[in-house]
């Protein structure tokens, strides 16, 4: 009796940590193929454009600069001009000198792109 017993733990020993190798390798090869969101992005007049954090109302605005036309996934960075990382559709306004883009969307929002340099400057002020 007391082999048969010994012969079933050992077996069910073997059993579990046989699985946890296989939960390990299985956890390992999922973490290779994460691809994660960036941030908001897009590319005016051969300038990348990250999104500043900030939001506004509008009221009413006619005169744009431009809009988004096309779009590249939002795990990568856009390339060309007019381009996206999050849609198509949106009209933009370049403000400051090129360095801040209202992107005008529905519900009369608006949010506020800036350049890298000065997305950094404001972050440090």
């Amino acid at each position: 009796m007391k082999l048969i017993l010994f012969v079933l733990m050992a077996i069910f020993s073997f059993t579990a940590c046989s699985n946890d190798k296989i939960i390990d390798k299985e956890v390992k090869d999922s973490d290779e193929n994460i691809q994660w969101d960036l941030i908001p992005m897009i590319i005016v007049d051969d300038k990348l454009y990250l999104y500043s954090g900030e939001e506004k109302y509008y009221d009413e605005i006619t005169d744009f600069d431009g809009e988004i036309d096309s779009e590249v996934e939002s795990t990568t960075k856009p390339t060309k001009n007019n381009q996206s990382n999050f849609g198509t559709g949106f009209k933009y306004k370049i403000l400051d000198d090129g360095k801040t883009i209202n992107l005008y969307i529905d519900d009369n929002r608006m949010i506020i792109f800036k350049t890298e340099e000065d997305r950094k400057q404001q972050i440090i002020n």
